[in-house]
């Protein structure tokens, strides 16, 4: 088995987040990086954290090109369902072990599993 390590990008991304939610969002962070990493590196956006502008930077005007952007980028649901698929994969179809990869409970994977219809 590898040791995943994170990329130049990723680990920039951590060192400048304020982790309001303290060290459970990191681990959090990185256990649902680990989860969708598919190489040796965890990429930036494998973290799920959305940048924040520095104190000095001013938030920019969204322009259409913008919200192109963000409509190109996965649903936040596709994301989680992706997750569960991949969690599952690892853990060889054990649910128990699926939902404690994704620090969910074996109910909230049994839901989620069933939201996604991924229980057939």
């Amino acid at each position: 088995m590898f040791e995943p390590g994170l990329s130049r990008e990723a680990r920039d991304l951590l060192v400048a987040h304020s982790w309001p939610g303290n060290i459970r969002e990191l681990q959090n962070a990185l256990e649902r990086a680990l989860i969708l990493a598919e190489g040796e590196l965890i990429s930036a956006g494998q973290l799920g954290i959305v940048p924040r502008p520095s104190r000095g930077e001013a938030h920019p005007m969204t322009t259409s090109a913008d919200s192109e952007r963000q409509t190109e980028a996965p649903a936040l649901a596709d994301v989680e369902k992706r997750m569960i698929v991949e969690a599952l994969r690892r853990a060889n179809g054990n649910k128990s072990r699926a939902a404690a990869a994704l620090g969910l409970s074996r109910t909230q994977l049994l839901r989620r599993v069933r939201r996604f219809g991924l229980d057939a």
